[in-house]
């Protein structure tokens, strides 16, 4: 509920930033039109925004039915950035990899850094980037497995288990700090790319690690009551997970029954598979033990889905964005990484 004019001007503040967010630019009329705000009181939150750095003015244009060109504005993607990063484990090499994101989430730098990785590591590698990057205003972090109860509590990595990551990593930036699961973060990566996945299940098998799985419904990922929805390692399989994972038969028999059991559960339009264990040419299995235990009806369609790192990248930045979207202020901490 808007309270008072705090209120209501951040919420007309927003409206402004989210009208130029989406239009390459436009006129102080133009942006009156589009958020039903007085041209006053666009006028006000323009200069505002521009002397904040927020817009960017850029030259003038004539508006559709206007008479002589007017001011035109555009919003300032790179007022501040987002720092996206994720941790790998497979077949015994770990490695961190990194993007520097702006407020459209477009990538403007990145780079992988492949070393032993533990939280010191990570904490000392976020604190350099943000030395470089002194305009981040949000740090989103991806891992494989789970945090609860203030913890991880299943890493890939398991140096990093015990650890209170999002406590440890909102200390050392002092910005707003996101994490979330790896095949979440890419599941969240592909709704945003494509609304085709508003229900799907993602299946990640590796080679050398167990799998996982992102479940979305409604175009929303579901994370459970306590962040352990898609841990599937913990399925009952028809053999030991562990046995199965050994051949490539068995993996293709295992992911199948992960099939099995999210469609049972979620009823997804689509079953995604990833991870490099499995490729295309194991989907006519998969879909075969899946019509074994399921109505034809109600079989999801099956696709391989090769490289996921800028699904994962959307995934992380998606939810910053979306905070800032709708949250308003762009908060950014400078000249205290040390």
């Amino acid at each position: 509920m808007i309270s008072n004019v705090n209120d209501v001007k951040t919420v007309n503040t927003l409206a402004i930033l989210n009208v130029l967010r989406s239009v390459s630019q436009a006129t102080k009329n133009m942006v009156s039109q589009m958020t039903g705000l007085s041209v006053a009181t666009c006028n006000n939150l323009l200069n505002e925004l521009e002397a904040e750095g927020k817009i960017m003015a850029c030259g003038t244009m004539t508006a559709p039915g206007a008479g002589r060109p007017a001011k035109a504005y555009r919003f300032n993607e790179r007022f501040a950035f987002i720092l996206c990063l994720y941790v790998f484990e497979e077949k015994g090499e770990e490695s961190l990899s990194w993007s520097v994101c702006d407020l459209l989430g477009q990538r403007i730098a990145g780079g992988r850094e492949i070393a032993p990785v533990d939280e010191t590591y990570i904490l000392q590698t976020v604190k350099r980037l943000l030395r470089e990057n002194e305009r981040i205003c949000g740090v989103s972090f991806g891992f494989p497995g789970y945090y609860c109860d203030q913890q991880i509590m299943t890493c890939g990595i398991k140096k990093l288990i015990g650890c209170d990551i999002l406590k440890d990593l909102e200390d050392v930036s002092g910005v707003s700090v996101y994490i979330e699961n790896d095949v979440n973060a890419m599941c969240a990566g592909l709704c945003e790319t494509s609304p085709v996945y508003e229900d799907l299940v993602l299946l990640a098998f590796y080679k050398g690690r167990g799998p996982g799985a992102g479940l979305v419904s409604g175009g929303k990922v579901l994370h459970g009551s306590s962040s352990y929805a898609g841990e599937i390692q913990d399925l009952v399989y028809p053999e030991p997970l562990d046995t199965l994972l050994l051949t490539h038969d068995g993996t293709i028999r295992a992911c199948a029954a992960a099939a099995v059991a999210a469609s049972v559960f979620i009823n997804p339009t689509a079953i995604c598979i990833t991870g490099g264990a499995l490729g295309e040419e194991d989907i006519p299995a998969v879909r075969e033990l899946l019509a074994a235990s399921i109505p034809q009806r109600h079989i999801p369609a099956l696709r391989y889905l090769q490289d996921m790192e800028e699904y994962y990248f959307k995934g992380l930045c998606a939810k910053p964005l979306y905070d800032i979207r709708t949250g308003g202020n762009v908060h950014v901490q400078t000249g205290k990484h040390t």
